[in-house]
């Protein structure tokens, strides 16, 4: 597994990953986190961490991929993502930090062109 260099990584440029939230995920994330909270039970409403772990895939494993180390991420919650729901999880470099050898990602997460997520990560290139 590789990473970007910091040079080689470019403003607006991005990744997006398509995946579908399944009943495994949901209930693997459950059990792991040990929030059982009635709104996640009785309505089957994804943790919003759980797709805080789906932005982190996309950063440790693609943009910037093995290279990045997240420094602080912040998620905002503005729609319900729901067990069965397809997710399109998009980051986007932002800013290149020179002097700090970090990029700052903006985070977006739809699903059928509603906004669910949106938000920004600071991510450090080791090279």
């Amino acid at each position: 597994m590789s990473g970007w260099k910091f040079k080689k990584l470019k403003v607006g440029q991005f990744k997006k990953l398509i995946i579908t939230i399944n009943e495994k995920m949901f209930q693997k994330y459950m059990i792991v986190s040990g929030d059982f909270s009635f709104i996640h039970v009785k309505y089957k409403v994804v943790h919003g961490f759980l797709l805080g772990s789906l932005v982190s895939q996309v950063i440790g494993m693609s943009l910037p991929g093995a290279s990045g180390m997240l420094h602080s991420i912040r998620l905002d919650f503005r729609k319900p993502c729901y067990v069965g729901d397809t997710v399109i999880i998009i980051c986007t470099v932002l800013q290149k930090i020179e002097s700090l050898k970090e990029i700052i990602l903006d985070i977006r997460i739809e699903k059928g062109g509603i906004l669910l997520v949106t938000g920004q990560a600071m991510v450090g290139i080791n090279e």
